[in-house]
């Protein structure tokens, strides 16, 4: 008898001892009808769980030792690496699945690229390993407000880490427009000088002819939470002096 063996990957199945017999003054080797060699195959059955992912069964079924199960991931994961298992050789007649990891794990934007918040700043424990779709809000410094929209989004780019969406990441002075001074009783102002006020800044009366001003004789732009300062409430005005001398 002669032992037969397999290609290497495939496996015995049946008798495999090949009989040397005699046929019409000839020897020839008579092999069982029951021998054949089967490919070693790995099954989706025994495939380790897809961690934040799904394999596609057509694609991950009888498969032949040396291919791989590919895993797919969900919404905004990405594949761990390699991103697959692999099918082995162990010596049995069922192949085994390499054990490294079959996982996804979450696409997150970095804080350190994040862009530069002008004329503002960021709370780093707030904009620390942000979700695709989440949002980190700029925070003016004082005066100032944020420029539309007032924050960056982490977007999905294809890669393992997000990036942060090109909007404006910035703040603009709030400033007191000259349109919404109030009327100036008896007087006038220069618009050079009442034009692009900022926070804190006055615009002064010049009154007419032979009037003083009424105190304090300036309006103050102040900043009351909203994208433009408004003119405080005092009063803007001038009076008429005594056009009377006093009796000596």
């Amino acid at each position: 008898m002669c032992p037969l063996t397999c290609e290497e990957n495939y496996y015995i199945v049946g008798d495999n001892n090949a009989v040397c017999i005699n046929d019409n003054n000839r020897e020839l080797w008579a092999v069982n009808e029951n021998f054949e060699c089967k490919e070693i195959l790995c099954s989706f059955d025994t495939l380790p769980a897809a961690i934040n992912g799904f394999v596609n069964i057509s694609d991950c079924s009888g498969i032949f030792i040396g291919d791989k199960c590919n895993i797919t991931c969900i919404s905004n994961f990405f594949p761990t690496y390699p991103g697959y298992v692999t099918c082995e050789n162990n010596g049995s007649h069922v192949g085994t699945w390499s054990n490294n990891s079959f996982s996804c794990f979450e696409i997150l934007c970095s804080y350190d690229t994040l862009p530069a918040a002008i004329n503002g700043s960021v709370n780093i424990s707030d904009c620390l390993g942000i979700s695709i779709g989440d949002k980190c809000n700029i925070t003016c410094i004082s005066n100032f407000f944020p420029t539309y929209p007032g924050y960056v989004t982490c977007e999905n780019n294809g890669s393992h880490v997000g990036t942060w969406s090109n909007n404006s990441f910035s703040c603009f002075e709030i400033l007191c427009s000259y349109d919404t001074l109030p009327a100036a009783i008896n007087g006038s102002v220069n618009i050079s000088d009442c034009s692009g006020i900022s926070i804190g800044d006055k615009c002064n009366i010049t009154c007419i002819s032979n009037f003083f001003p009424t105190y304090p004789g300036y309006v103050t732009c102040e900043n009351n939470g909203s994208h433009v300062g408004t003119w405080s409430n005092n009063s803007f005005s001038c009076f008429g002096k005594d056009k009377f001398c006093r009796q000596v």
